[in-house]
This record gives C-alpha cells, sequence and structure tokens, in this order.
C-alpha cells in the first residue's frame, strides 16, 4: 500500500468517525441544532480535501513520464473531469 494510499484511508476512518457522532448527535437530544450544523460542515470539508488530495495524487500517477504527450493530455483531460464533475 503506498503512502497516499494509507493517508487516505486514514482520513476517511476519521470522516466515518465524525459520521458515527453525527449520527448519535442527531439521535440524541443533547446537542444543539447549530452544533450539529457544524459537525456535518466540518465532515463535508474534511470529504472536500480527501478528495483534493486523492486528485493530487492520481494526477501523478495517472500522468506518467512514460506515456506520449497525446496520451498524457488525454489523462489530464479525463482526470480533471472526473474532478469538476464532482
Amino acid at each position: 500500500m503506498s503512502y497516499h494510499t494509507e493517508d487516505i484511508i486514514h482520513r476517511l476512518n476519521r470522516i466515518q468517525g465524525q459520521i458515527e457522532g453525527l449520527k448519535k448527535a442527531i439521535t440524541s437530544s443533547e446537542k444543539d441544532c447549530s452544533d450539529i450544523l457544524y459537525q456535518i460542515k466540518a465532515a463535508r470539508s474534511a470529504l472536500r480535501k480527501v478528495g483534493e488530495f486523492y486528485a493530487e495524487a492520481s494526477m501523478c500517477q495517472c500522468v506518467d513520464e512514460d506515456c506520449s504527450p497525446t496520451t498524457k493530455k488525454k489523462r489530464i483531460t479525463d482526470t480533471l473531469h472526473a474532478i469538476l464533475k464532482q
């Protein structure tokens, strides 16, 4: 497993913990509505950052130096389309 994969999995596990905490907060009436909304915002932001990190890592991996300029351009275009459709 590469460093990038380990880091992404670690980040996703942390987000999963945030989501579990959110589920508990929503089902218990102890949390204030604004607190829950802040937690949702934090989880959404963390997930966006994982997407950005993954996109950067995959761009480096998908566009290696051994391919032709035409293939590089196509790979970059395909990856950017995938990112922008988020």
